[in-house]
């Protein structure tokens, strides 16, 4: 079976015309505004997400800072069990002594007093006479001196508050009250913390026996506006705000706290958290202020889609402008391989009268010669070879830049084709004193143009020759993978520097200018032959470094065996 492959020049070189460049353009307008659009949703989603943490890190942070301070109060009331537990009679002047050492209004900003209430009567079991006297208030200003003597159990948020602390021995948090400190200025919300004490000092076991020995309760009583801007400070700017409602409702009776925040401003943000604060319910309800909004990677968003399809614009511009630049070079380079073409005919012609002329002389005709003529015509002749040599390379690569190349891909036999460049080159290896050999390999086909193989296959046996020392020494071997064949020529000698291994298969290059001048060539033998390989679907690489030889690798695909049986014989078939 044998394939017929043809190649123009616009198909081979990618140049459909200006349609498709301009289509090219439009396709970059395209991509990029919607890589751009992508990006920025992308941005968006991102900043988003991060101002969503952000929040929620804020929101945590609070509750943590609120539940953490309330917790420092119920230590400090433990402390103040345990000096009860300590002594069953402690004065007014011990009391103060230790509100005093815990510096209250220092450690603990927000609390306005510390104190011990008395249990003055009992009510057992329905309490309708239960009376708690407010015996110690700490620090003892115009306030807490109000307090002095109140009944806590006479008014129902403080006596449910006290009930719970008395019956599960713990601390118990009241609902918003009004304290009775509250004498002049302007009145705040506020709440009592509540521990029990007993007789004996220890917590009794069952319920029962709380109610009985409960002695009293250390309380202590928070003015709400004072107790949040002792905690969080007071931020003119803030950037998170929060309210504080007590008990399970959001309304301006359960209001405990609010915070600074701006007026007149729809936050981006909100977020509700439930704390459990001594057996009692708050709710803290969260909104994002400007000052969190401007550090919002959201707002930069529209700037640099702005930019981004700014961008867009100037790349379909710059697409348009090279793709007319690209489409006048392809021009020039179709016109450029055009006259290389005619131009190599044009000199092939005289050279090969040259050469014609040449042979009769050296035959004597028309008369005989002499031994210096015949020297002379010697020199003629080689100069006449190496030249038409040149332009024949020329010729050949302006053939591939132009698409002119045809292949015929048929079976081919890797050794009879590694034979005949043997048997080609081997009187130039002597010459050049270069001992050459095939150390062979299976007997296997490859898909490919026999031709172009051989071609292939003298050029880099050529370069081998031509880059090798007198003495040394070039093999060439194959050997079969799962679906190809990789044929290899191994020289000893000047070896290419590994940063060189992909320049050498330029066109009109050679990776040493000093070797060039001494090894004559155009430098295209390397690139026609890697064009050749991939005209048959395969490919040539390099291994080499300086001074240790070179080794080129010619992979092509195997035949199939109905392939081989087949395409022996057949005549060309076109695809």
């Amino acid at each position: 079976m044998s394939i017929f492959r043809g190649e123009n020049s616009s198909a081979s070189k990618g140049w459909a015309g200006p349609g498709r460049s301009h289509r090219e353009s439009w396709l970059v307008l395209v991509l990029s505004v919607t890589l751009t659009c992508i990006a920025a949703l992308i941005v968006y989603n991102s900043a988003r997400e991060r101002d969503d943490a952000r929040f929620s890190n804020a929101m945590q942070s609070t509750d943590d800072r609120i539940l953490g301070r309330i917790n420092v109060y119920i230590a400090s009331l433990r402390g103040g069990v345990a000096l009860f537990a300590a002594s069953q009679d402690v004065t007014q002047r011990e009391f103060r002594q230790y509100v005093e050492r815990l510096d209250i209004h220092t450690s603990f900003p927000g609390i306005q007093g510390m104190g011990y209430t008395e249990r003055i009567a009992r009510g057992l079991p329905g309490e309708p006479d239960e009376r708690h006297a407010i015996r110690y208030l700490e620090p003892q200003d115009l306030r807490n001196q109000a307090a002095i003597g109140f009944d806590m159990y006479a008014e129902a948020a403080r006596r449910m508050a006290m009930r719970a602390a008395r019956d599960h021995g713990g601390p118990a948090m009241s609902g918003r009250v009004r304290l009775v400190q509250e004498i002049y200025g302007e009145p705040q919300p506020g709440f009592l913390l509540y521990v029990p004490v007993y007789d004996g000092g220890r917590i009794p076991p069952t319920g029962g026996e709380r109610r009985e020995e409960l002695l009293g309760y250390v309380f202590a009583a928070f003015r709400a506006q004072d107790l949040f801007e002792g905690i969080f400070g007071s931020e003119q700017f803030p950037r998170v705000s929060f309210a504080v409602y007590d008990g399970d409702s959001i309304s301006d009776d359960a209001l405990l706290h609010r915070s600074a925040r701006a007026e007149d401003h729809t936050p981006a943000h909100t977020g509700v958290s439930v704390l459990t604060i001594a057996g009692r319910t708050w709710i803290v309800v969260y909104e994002s202020q400007p000052m969190f909004e401007r550090g919002s990677g959201r707002s930069w968003v529209p700037v640099g889609l702005a930019f981004g399809l700014l961008f867009s614009g100037w790349l379909f511009w710059l697409s348009r402008r090279l793709s007319r630049e690209r489409q006048v070079a392809e021009e020039a380079s179709q016109a450029k391989s055009a006259f290389l073409a005619n131009m190599s005919h044009e000199l092939r012609t005289p050279l090969n009268a040259i050469g014609g002329y040449v042979d009769l002389m050296q035959l004597g005709i028309p008369d005989p010669v002499s031994s210096a003529q015949r020297d002379y015509l010697a020199r003629i002749q080689h100069a006449q070879t190496h030249l038409l040599t040149l332009i024949n390379d020329v010729l050949n690569f302006a053939k591939l830049e132009a698409g002119c190349v045809k292949f015929r891909i048929n079976p081919a036999n890797v050794s009879r084709a590694v034979a005949d460049a043997v048997a080609m080159l081997t009187p130039a290896a002597e010459v050049a004193g270069v001992r050459m050999a095939s150390s062979g390999g299976p007997d296997v086909w490859v898909t490919g143009d026999d031709e172009k193989i051989r071609q292939i296959l003298l050029n880099l046996l050529s370069n081998a020759i031509k880059f090798t020392q007198e003495g040394g020494r070039v093999d060439i071997g194959w050997g079969v993978t799962a679906s190809n064949v990789n044929i290899h020529i191994r020289d000893t000698g000047i070896g290419i520097d590994p940063r060189d291994h992909e320049r050498v298969f330029d066109a009109f290059v050679q990776a040493d200018s000093d070797l060039t001048r001494e090894r004559q060539g155009t430098g295209l033998g390397l690139s026609i032959s890697r064009e050749l390989a991939h005209g048959m679907d395969g490919e040539i690489a390099v291994s080499s470094s300086r001074g240790a030889g070179s080794t080129f690798t010619l992979t092509l695909p195997m035949a199939h065996a109905v392939d081989t049986i087949v395409g022996t014989g057949q005549g060309p078939a076109t695809r």
